[in-house]
């Protein structure tokens, strides 16, 4: 645990926000594939891209602040 300046606060949350949009789409593709037994290929594969990077991105800024704390 650590305390966190309004900086980082708004950072992480803008990750973890970020992240959380994003599953909304995936989760409106999955919708769509439920409903018409399709699937707009491209569209999931760059979703699922964007939150492979997205996720990425998100736990190395963690991993900075851990090491930050314990450097």
């Amino acid at each position: 645990m650590c305390d966190l300046n309004q900086t980082e606060k708004d950072t992480v949350l803008g990750h973890v926000e970020g992240l959380e949009t994003l599953i909304g789409r995936i989760r409106a593709s999955a919708a769509s594939i439920e409903q018409r037994n399709w699937m707009d290929h491209e569209d999931l594969d760059g979703r699922l891209s964007d939150l492979s990077a997205r996720t990425s991105a998100a736990h190395a800024w963690v991993h900075q602040k851990m090491a930050a704390m314990h450097g």
